[in-house]
C-alpha cells in the first residue's frame, strides 16, 4: 500500500509541476496582452530594449543597481520590436512566479506551492489599480526575478547535489539576484535568520545558506561599485508625514475592500486548516511591515514620491500568506483546486485585466505613442541619426526609429538622458562621418548642441556644431531638423 501511496504523490506532484509551468507560461504570455497591461511602456521601459540591441551594459544604463539579466537574455533577438516582447515575457513570467520566493520557506508540497501562487496572483491581479498591476507585472522591475532566483537557490541548497556544486551554485544565483536587485537583502537575510530559528534541527543548512548570501551580497555590491554607474543613494530620514503619504499611495492603488474580503477568507481558512504554521506566518507579516516602515524612511522612496512600486515585494509577502492559506484549505478538503485556480485566472484575464483589445499587441503607452511612431516615420524619412530632446519624448521615439530601420547599418541615436552610455560610439561615428542629420524637440540649434553634450557626459574640449535648422511640425510639435557635427 505504501509504494502506491508514493506512487499516487509522485505522480500528484509532477502534475503540480506542470500545472505550475502551464501557469507561469500562461501569465507571461497573455497577461502583457490584455487592456490592463498591453501598450503600457514608458520611456524607462523601452529603454531595456535599446540597451539589449545598441550597446549592453552590466547595469541599466547610467545605473549601479538593475543587473541587466533580461537584455542579456533578449540580446540574440535583435529586432527591437520582438526584443521587448521577450523582455515583457520575461518580466510577466518571473512576477507571477514571484510568491515562490516567500513559499519556499513555508511549504515544499508542489501541489499546493502550484495552487498558492495561482491564488497569490489572483488576490493581487483583482486588488490592484491598472497603475499597480502594470508595475508588477510589465513594468521594467527586478524584484520577480530576484525572488525567483532566491527560491532557486534555496532549493538547490536543499537538493542531492554534491556539497561543492551546491555551494558554487547557489553563489553564482544569489549574486545575481542580489546584483539584479540589491533591495532583496531586506527580505532574504532576515527570512534566513528567522526561518532558521524557527528550525533549530536544520541550523548545520540554514547557517551555510546564510554565509553564502552574505557573500554575495558583498559580491554583487563591488561588481556594482566596479561595473555600474554611482547614482543611487538610499540614505534614511525617518519622518512621521512620510507614513501618510505612502498610506495614501497604498490607498490609491489598491482596492482595499475587495483585499480586505481576500484577507478575511484567507484567516477563516487558515484557522480551519489543519497545518497551521502560525510562526512562520507572524514572522513573514512581521517581516513585511518592517520593511514598509524602513522604505518609507529611506530618501530615495521620498524623492519619488512614495511611488507603489517600491512596496511590491511587501505586498508580495502578505499576498502570499493568503494564497498560502486558500490553497491549503482546498487541497486538505480534497476540493478541484486546479480548476478553481484556472477559471479565477481566465476571469482575471477577462474582468480586471480587461481581457484582449485590437491594440493588443501594441508596446509603447498612447500617452507617447502615436507621437513617437510619427516623429520616428518622419526621422526615418530624413535619415536622421540622432532624436534629441527630453528622456520620455526621445526613447519610445528611438524605439519606433529603430523599429523602422528594418536592418539598416545606421542605428537612431538618443540624445537624452542616459544617452551616455553610447559616447564613444557616437563620437567615433561623427569623427568617421561628419554632418549627420539630427531631429531635436527644442526650437533652437545651440539649445539642442547643449542637450546633446550634457546627455553624452563628454569632456570640455569636446563640441559640437550644427548647421542652419530648418523648422517642422510634427504630431503637432514644433520640431526643428538639422546637421550635427564635432567642431
Amino acid at each position: 500500500m505504501t509504494g502506491v501511496v508514493s506512487a499516487h504523490d509522485e505522480h500528484g506532484n509532477r502534475s503540480a509541476i506542470i500545472f505550475l509551468v502551464f501557469t507561469a507560461l500562461l501569465a507571461g504570455l497573455l497577461f502583457p496582452l490584455t487592456g490592463s497591461l498591453a501598450g503600457t511602456q514608458d520611456g524607462d521601459g523601452v529603454l531595456t530594449a535599446l540597451i539589449s540591441t545598441q550597446q549592453l551594459t552590466w547595469y541599466f544604463w547610467g545605473q549601479d543597481r538593475l543587473l541587466n539579466l533580461f537584455p542579456a537574455l533578449a540580446a540574440p533577438i535583435q529586432d527591437v520590436e520582438w526584443n521587448l516582447h521577450f523582455q515583457i515575457f520575461l518580466r510577466s513570467l518571473c512576477a507571477y512566479l514571484a510568491p515562490l520566493g516567500v513559499l519556499v520557506f513555508i511549504q515544499r508540497s508542489p501541489r499546493v506551492m502550484a495552487a498558492a501562487i495561482a491564488i497569490t496572483n489572483i488576490i493581487l491581479i483583482v486588488s490592484m489599480s491598472q497603475y499597480a498591476q502594470f508595475n508588477v507585472y510589465v513594468q521594467h522591475n527586478t524584484f520577480g526575478v530576484s525572488l525567483v532566483l532566491f527560491a532557486v537557490s534555496y532549493l538547490v541548497f536543499w537538493s542531492t547535489l554534491p556539497v561543492l556544486a551546491r555551494a558554487i551554485l547557489v553563489l553564482l544565483i544569489c549574486s545575481v539576484a542580489y546584483a539584479t536587485n540589491y533591495a532583496l537583502l531586506m527580505y532574504s537575510i532576515p527570512a534566513i535568520i528567522g526561518f532558521g530559528m524557527l528550525r533549530m534541527a536544520e541550523w548545520r543548512r540554514f547557517v551555510p545558506f546564510l554565509a553564502i548570501n552574505c557573500i554575495a551580497v558583498l559580491i554583487a555590491k563591488f561588481h556594482a561599485q566596479a561595473f555600474g554607474d554611482p547614482s543611487t543613494a538610499f540614505g534614511l530620514n525617518f519622518t512621521l508625514d512620510a507614513y501618510p503619504h505612502a498610506f495614501g499611495v497604498l490607498a490609491e492603488n489598491l482596492n482595499l475592500p475587495v483585499l480586505s474580503v481576500c484577507a478575511v477568507i484567507a484567516v477563516v481558512c487558515f484557522v480551519t486548516n489543519k497545518h497551521k504554521p502560525m510562526f512562520e506566518f507572524l514572522g513573514v507579516a512581521l517581516l513585511a511591515v518592517a520593511m514598509f516602515v524602513l522604505l518609507c524612511g529611506t530618501q530615495w522612496l521620498q524623492t519619488n514620491a512614495y511611488n507603489i512600486r517600491y512596496y511590491i515585494t511587501c505586498g508580495i509577502l502578505l499576498t502570499s500568506l493568503m494564497g498560502y492559506a486558500i490553497a491549503v484549505h482546498l487541497v486538505e478538503r480534497k476540493r478541484p483546486v486546479g480548476f478553481i485556480c484556472i477559471a479565477g485566472l481566465i476571469a482575471c484575464l477577462f474582468l480586471p485585466l480587461g481581457g484582449f483589445k485590437s491594440d493588443y499587441n501594441e508596446l509603447v503607452n498612447p500617452r507617447w505613442r502615436s507621437d513617437s511612431k510619427e516623429i520616428a516615420r518622419v526621422a526615418h524619412e530624413t535619415q536622421a541619426r540622432f532624436v534629441i530632446g527630453g528622456f520620455w519624448d526621445v526613447w519610445p521615439t528611438v524605439f519606433e526609429a529603430e523599429e523602422l530601420r528594418d536592418g539598416d547599418a545606421h542605428m537612431v541615436y538618443g540624445g537624452a538622458f542616459r544617452g551616455h552610455a553610447l559616447t564613444q560610439e557616437i563620437l567615433e561615428s561623427l569623427q568617421k562621418e561628419p554632418g549627420q542629420n539630427a531631429l531635436c524637440f527644442l526650437t533652437e540649434v545651440q539649445a539642442c548642441l547643449d542637450e546633446l553634450k550634457s546627455t553624452l557626459r563628454t569632456a570640455p574640449e569636446v563640441t559640437f556644431t550644427g548647421d542652419a535648422a530648418t523648422p517642422v511640425t510634427v504630431a503637432g510639435k514644433q520640431m526643428i531638423e538639422f546637421k550635427v557635427s564635432l567642431n
